[in-house]
Parts: C-alpha cells; sequence; structure tokens
C-alpha cells in the first residue's frame, strides 16, 4: 500500500520535468528568433545622369562678359542678341522676346510673358506666369533657376522646334560658338574704263 503513493509523486516529478523542458525550451526558441540575423535591404545605386545630346550643348567662352541689355516695355514683341555673353534684363509684362546667343543671365522683371531663348547659363525670375522655354544647354550645363515669385514654367525644348535668327554681326561656327564673320580678303580685278563713243557708227576712238 506504500508503494502506490511513490508511483503516484514520480508519475507527477516526471510530467513537472517535461513540461519545464518544454518551458525552456520555447523560452531559448524565442531569444534565438529574437536574435537571428535578418536579411538587411541591398541598396540601390542612384540612376546615373544621362549626359546631353551634343546637338543640344553650345560652347561659349565664360570669361568674355559683354555690357548688360536689356528688353523693356509692356506687351512687347521683340529681338534680342547675346552676343558677348551677356546679362539680359526683361523689364516688363505680358511680352513676347526671342532671345539668340548665349547669356550669362537672363533677369525676368514682370509677368506673363512668354520667353523663347537660345541658352543661357542663370534664369531669375522675379515675376510670376511667365513662360521661358529654352533650346541649348551651355557648355553642356543646364541653367540655374532662381525662382522668386511662383507659377512660372521653365522647361527644355527641341532644337529643331524652333527656329532662333542668328545675329546679323555674328554666326555659329560647327562647334556651335559664336565667331565674327572673317573680312572679305579677297582682290577683285580692276576694271578698265570703257571708251566713250563719239561716231555715229559706233566705232571705237584709238
Amino acid at each position: 500500500m506504500k508503494i502506490k503513493p511513490f508511483i503516484i509523486l514520480s508519475f507527477v516529478s516526471m510530467i513537472a520535468m517535461l513540461t519545464s523542458c518544454d518551458l525552456r525550451s520555447g523560452i531559448a526558441k524565442e531569444e534565438m528568433e529574437k536574435w537571428e540575423a535578418k536579411p538587411t535591404s541591398t541598396i540601390q545605386p542612384s540612376p546615373s545622369t544621362t549626359p546631353p545630346d551634343p546637338v543640344d550643348i553650345v560652347e561659349v567662352d565664360t570669361s568674355v562678359e559683354g555690357d548688360p541689355i536689356s528688353a523693356n516695355g509692356y506687351k512687347q514683341t521683340t529681338k534680342t542678341v547675346c552676343t558677348k555673353y551677356n546679362r539680359l534684363m526683361i523689364n516688363g509684362s505680358d511680352g513676347t522676346i526671342t532671345v539668340a546667343g548665349v547669356c550669362r543671365q537672363i533677369v525676368i522683371n514682370g509677368d506673363r510673358n512668354k520667353i523663347t531663348a537660345n541658352a543661357a547659363m542663370q534664369l531669375v525670375l522675379n515675376g510670376s506666369d511667365n513662360i521661358v522655354k529654352y533650346l541649348r544647354y551651355p557648355n553642356g550645363k543646364k541653367p540655374s533657376v532662381v525662382e522668386n515669385r511662383p507659377d512660372n514654367i521653365i522647361e527644355k525644348i527641341p532644337v529643331d522646334s524652333v527656329i532662333i535668327s542668328q545675329p546679323e554681326t555674328e554666326t555659329l561656327n560647327e562647334h556651335n560658338k559664336w565667331q565674327r564673320p572673317l573680312p572679305n580678303t579677297e582682290k577683285r580685278p580692276r576694271q578698265r574704263p570703257e571708251k566713250l563713243l563719239h561716231r555715229p557708227d559706233d566705232r571705237l576712238l584709238s
């Protein structure tokens, strides 16, 4: 009769030990999962900037700066030229301005202007609702933009989408660089003066 309680006690102790082992194994598993190394996300390289098409590049000598020029007036429709990397001031509103050559800077003091420029190194907008379109990148660089008032549109357009007349005194060479035309040094043959006709039979006097 004394053996039966001992068997029961041994059975209960065995169950307790098995339960403790399962609990410890569960805790250990959770700790392992907690500190297990997780795969790190792969850093994707940033896409490289596509270089501009050579057709869209115009070369300019930035060491030469001409005098500041301006286009003034309300509702003006005019053409102007940056012949020596000039600074262009556009003063007025509701104008349509075409700019040939390469400008160091184009400053717009007005609203609702429509400007088409060949190329400019910097665009400064001190007005609103202006539309500025440019054709080329000076020395392959995108123009920097300073927009002091909102709601302006600035965009690059294809070179062949619009024709900007070339300056009268300077032309583009094969490298898209402004140059002055060479003087005409060709010698023309001297023309001998014609002899006068004095007789009715149109014979020349010797």
